[in-house]
């Protein structure tokens, strides 16, 4: 995981307007980060290189430029999560692969799960066991 994720989900708590389960879902947070489940990965120099070539690719000005008439902020974190998911070799997870495949169509991940509904949308590629 890395911390732009952690960024983009305390954002989600901070919206979230019954407070019974934004704490709830802000102790499950808490507890994850103080557990150190899952492991949350630097953003590199590496990654910020990505980024900066993600940042110049035209088809991905939609991640960086809000439009006016939307009420969803851009954050441009969604480039970031991906850079360092390609840089680190981690495949992603989460239930908005259809954002993430745009990237993907540009910079190819890694893979790409949604637990949502169980399914690759991008197929994390087969490891051989080391022997």
């Amino acid at each position: 995981m890395s911390a732009a994720t952690v960024a983009e989900i305390q954002c989600g708590i901070c919206q979230v307007e019954d407070a019974r389960i934004a704490a709830q879902v802000q102790q499950w947070s808490d507890g994850m980060i103080r557990d150190g489940h899952p492991q949350v990965v630097n953003f590199d120099i590496d990654a910020a290189m990505l980024l900066g070539r993600m940042w110049a690719t035209p088809s991905l000005n939609t991640f960086l430029v809000n439009d006016p008439r939307s009420k969803k902020k851009k954050s441009g974190a969604d480039l970031s999560i991906a850079a360092v998911s390609i840089v680190w070799n981690m495949a992603m997870v989460t239930g908005n692969t259809e954002d993430f495949l745009e990237i993907n169509a540009a910079f190819p991940l890694p893979g790409l799960f949604n637990p949502f509904d169980g399914r690759w949308a991008v197929q994390a590629p087969r490891v051989k066991p080391a022997v």
